[in-house]
């Protein structure tokens, strides 16, 4: 994983190859700002190709970004929402939530400040996180 070049997928097929990373199904999939939680039928599935360089998911303090990656499907959320999107894993493939400076090496690379997520088929909802403080407002870790 040396070139800053490669895809999602080359980063993806190089980590699987050396790394067992459980896959959660059916329950929710939490890291620092960002929750992927099942949809259980509560909207429709996402539709479009995830590009091969992932989907920015939210920006935290200090510039890292939660990352989406996989051969999955995407539809973002409104702009400033809670809910950011909406992810649909289709049979035999597995979606990925990393950690990095936004780009695919960085967000797998050993130095990444979480570990990767998987999550398996079915639809799956990205939201941000937030907590109660005085007033609600969104994590930002």
């Amino acid at each position: 994983m040396q070139s800053s070049t490669m895809t999602a997928s080359d980063v993806l097929d190089a980590l699987a190859a050396e790394a067992d990373v459980p896959v959660i199904t059916g329950r929710p999939v939490i890291q620092g700002d960002v929750a992927i939680l099942p949809a259980d039928g509560q909207v429709a599935a996402a539709t479009t190709p995830l590009p091969a360089e992932g989907a920015e998911l939210v920006r935290g303090r200090g510039g890292h970004v939660h990352l989406l990656l996989g051969k999955v499907f995407w539809a973002p959320g409104r702009e400033g929402a809670q809910t950011v999107g909406t992810v649909t894993v289709p049979p035999g493939e597995v979606g990925y939530l990393a950690h990095g400076d936004g780009t695919p090496v960085s967000a797998l690379s050993r130095d990444a400040e979480h570990a990767l997520d998987a999550f398996g088929p079915g639809t799956w909802v990205a939201r941000r996180q937030r907590e109660q403080a005085a007033g609600q407002r969104l994590i930002a870790d």
